[in-house]
């Protein structure tokens, strides 16, 4: 993420300056809490559905007879858990293997995009300056 969303603004922004790059700005922060507000939801319910397929098929197969309880009714509590804590570790993997292509996905259009242009011809001087002052 550090290194995505700052290229996605230096792009949005390019050849902006004053009160355009301020509202351009602006629109970019509203697109990101915005993409914030409905991804999290999604991501939460994706996890649960995943979870449930995963704790069914994990429990379609479960035989708990080996598993050795003076009372069958804990037996049956810990292998209950054991197959939900898997499942959501399951559910865990596939969303961050998605995600993670999605990331790798948009790192790579950010190299097909135009070449920066920054408003002031001299920034780069700026910049660098600045930096060097903030040391």
């Amino acid at each position: 993420l550090g290194s995505l969303f700052p290229s996605i603004i230096a792009i949005a922004l390019s050849g902006l300056s004053g009160p355009a790059e301020m509202r351009g700005t602006a629109f970019l922060n509203v697109l990101r809490l915005c993409g914030q507000a409905m991804g999290i939801p999604l991501i939460a319910t994706l996890f649960d559905r995943r979870m449930i397929f995963h704790a069914h098929f994990l429990a379609e197969g479960n035989n708990s007879t080996w598993v050795y309880a003076p009372n069958p009714t804990v037996s049956n509590i810990h292998t209950a858990h054991y197959i939900t804590h898997q499942a959501a570790m399951l559910a865990f993997n596939e969303i961050f293997y998605i995600a993670a292509w999605g990331f790798l996905l948009g790192a790579g259009l950010l190299l097909f995009s135009k070449r920066v242009v920054y408003a002031e011809p001299d920034i780069r001087v700026r910049r660098a300056i600045e930096e060097l002052v903030d040391l």
